[in-house]
């Protein structure tokens, strides 16, 4: 917009006079140029921020309304823990950066005020393999450059750099309960590894809620872990989509008792209570019922 693109009309009957003159109308075909234009020099400021793992959508509302589609950058968009962004140090000497940028997502909005991001696939994956970040609202702060977008008048956004990142004003967690996907018993290791359909938090996995079954028919035999099976746990790698418990010798001496018992696939069957793993939204799986074991 400048002062070649700007006219005025007025209908009749806008403005009148003390004596009730009305001021002559300017029509359509007649329209007026201004004589001074002032250019729009504000620069769009982030007034909040929204981020909805359930649905995968990030919202970011500003003042004025800003350019969508191509314009708007979301590769720019950086999500992090705090307002400052932390690095997590592993004792194999690597690291990795608590922050994502949301590269792989896209702008489902169209010109306006409120621009959301819908996260790609695997951007949730990548998100949630990160700790710390976006499991609650105080973990869900957000920064981006001035390039992120501009607004109409192509005047680009006051940028949020790192130390200046902006909480949540927002937030809504994962609630959808991981559900299995497959189950293996590697009895000469004495580890089962169940994986699932989402990140899973090897610490909260509880090895005592795992029953194994002879077979899927009602009143068949079947034993279930005790205290001695712990959940195979790694601090530098906490999420993965498969846990892993280690039977202990007690229990494995006992199913091998119960003989044929685990002893192939054909006498292998697992239950799952819903307590026995947790996604790092802490959700509880869908469990696999004692009536309706899972073949391994």
């Amino acid at each position: 917009m400048d002062e070649n693109s700007t006219f005025l009309t007025l209908p009749f009957g806008t403005l009148e006079d003390m004596t009730g003159n009305f001021l002559t109308p300017i029509p359509t075909s007649s329209a007026r140029q201004v004589q001074t234009f002032t250019p729009d020099t504000q620069a769009p400021i982030l007034e909040g921020f929204g981020l909805d793992m359930n649905a995968g959508i990030a919202t970011l509302r500003f003042d004025e309304p800003v350019k969508a589609g191509i314009f708007f950058q979301q590769d720019q968009v950086v999500l992090q823990s705090l307002f400052a962004a932390k690095t997590f140090y592993r004792s194999d000497g690597t690291s990795q950066s608590i922050s994502y940028s949301f590269a792989g997502g896209t702008v489902i909005t169209s010109n306006g005020a409120e621009q959301k991001i819908q996260l790609s696939d695997a951007d949730i994956y990548n998100i949630k393999l990160i700790p710390e970040v976006a499991r609650y609202i105080a973990q869900s702060w957000v920064r981006f450059s001035e390039n992120t977008t501009v607004d109409m008048n192509n005047n680009k956004v006051v940028a949020l750099p790192d130390r200046s990142a902006r909480l949540a004003t927002a937030f809504v967690p994962d609630i959808v309960r991981p559900t299995v996907t497959a189950i293996k018993l590697d009895a000469d290791l004495k580890i089962l590894s169940v994986t699932y359909d989402e990140l899973m938090q090897d610490t909260l996995t509880d090895a005592t809620k795992v029953t194994i079954h002879v077979s899927a028919e009602a009143n068949a035999v079947l034993y279930q872990l005790t205290g001695q099976s712990t959940a195979i746990t790694d601090p530098d790698y906490p999420f993965s989509t498969t846990v892993h418990v280690q039977i202990g010798d007690d229990d494995m001496n006992n199913i091998n008792y119960l003989y044929p018992l685990g002893s192939g696939i054909a006498s292998t069957f697992v239950s799952l209570q819903s307590s026995f793993a947790r996604d790092v939204f802490t959700n509880q799986m869908n469990a696999i019922t004692s009536t309706s074991p899972a073949q391994a």
